[in-house]
């Protein structure tokens, strides 16, 4: 990734490329630095996914989410339901082409959740657990989930629509809000028993 201090931008397609720029502030543009490619041949698929691979082999991003925990893990959601955990740090070749593009492209995916029922619109990483996060997309369900296991530790029905946006509390760990198709936002409280 980049240096220490320097500032990068992220970005994603639904094309499945993620791709990593820095600013050259001597030009006053944006230089790639790193570009990786998801292609569903390449997707790991744990045990109780039952994605099958069908149409286009790239996997186009909806939703991206950086670990505030580990600096080498981010998140990637799907147009076909996929939540991906990724690594910055991958040195796979991507079975992609690297059309017009100035660097190497790589596999990143390291570890698959099950599949959604369609698009992921949200990831949010939680800024109080290393290991938390939740998503939230056209189903109309917030799942949480723990980036050690595939299913989903809790599953909430937010909305009978799409839920657009998902994201912890900054303040409270227990609480995050949805914003839904519904043109709603709703707080959710989770707790432990």
């Amino acid at each position: 990734m980049q240096k220490k201090g320097e500032f990068g931008v992220l970005s994603a397609s639904s094309g499945g490329r993620v791709l990593i720029w820095t600013v050259d502030s001597d030009q006053g543009r944006l230089v790639l630095n790193s570009a990786y490619a998801l292609v569903r041949q390449q997707v790991p698929h744990s045990s109780s996914s039952s994605f099958k691979a069908r149409g286009s082999s790239t996997v186009g991003v909806t939703s991206l989410a950086l670990s505030p925990w580990d600096s080498d893990t981010f998140l990637v959601g799907s147009e076909g339901g996929l939540v991906l955990r990724c690594s910055f740090s991958s040195q796979t070749p991507a079975a992609a082409t690297s059309e017009g593009q100035s660097v190497t492209l790589r596999a990143p995916a390291v570890f698959s959740f099950r599949p959604r029922s369609g698009p992921v619109h949200s990831i949010h990483c939680s800024p109080f657990h290393r290991n938390l996060f939740v998503s939230a997309g056209t189903d109309g369900l917030a799942h949480l989930h723990s980036l050690l296991q595939a299913n989903p530790l809790l599953s909430l029905r937010v909305s009978d629509s799409y839920v657009f946006q998902v994201q912890w509390s900054p303040t409270r760990p227990l609480v995050f809000a949805a914003a839904t198709g519904q043109g709603t936002a709703s707080k959710l409280c989770v707790w432990m028993v």
